[in-house]
């Protein structure tokens, strides 16, 4: 499983998708969500987030403080992958 970081540069916004490639994280991204390839722009970017960073990437739910995980938990929880979170919800 990798981690895969959607990068929004011209509205500074981040989402984050678990799959096994980088084609699976835009099919999984684009079903989610309805996206499709001309909403991106050239300055938009989508990187993996290496595996020594997941217990570094917090996530937490703004309505409930202590409920929170890793990206590394995350994927234990959630072994087929799918969208984790964004900066914009």
């Amino acid at each position: 499983m990798k981690i895969f970081e959607f990068q929004w540069n011209r509205i500074e916004e981040k989402e984050w998708v678990a799959a096994n490639s980088l084609v699976a994280a835009i099919r999984e991204y684009c079903s989610t969500t309805g996206c499709d390839w001309t909403d991106w722009e050239d300055n938009d970017d989508i990187v993996e987030v290496p595996e020594s960073e997941w217990d570094k990437c917090l996530l937490h739910d703004p309505d409930n403080v202590d409920d929170q995980m890793t990206f590394t938990q995350w994927v234990k929880e959630n072994p087929h992958g799918g969208m984790i979170c964004g900066t914009m919800y």
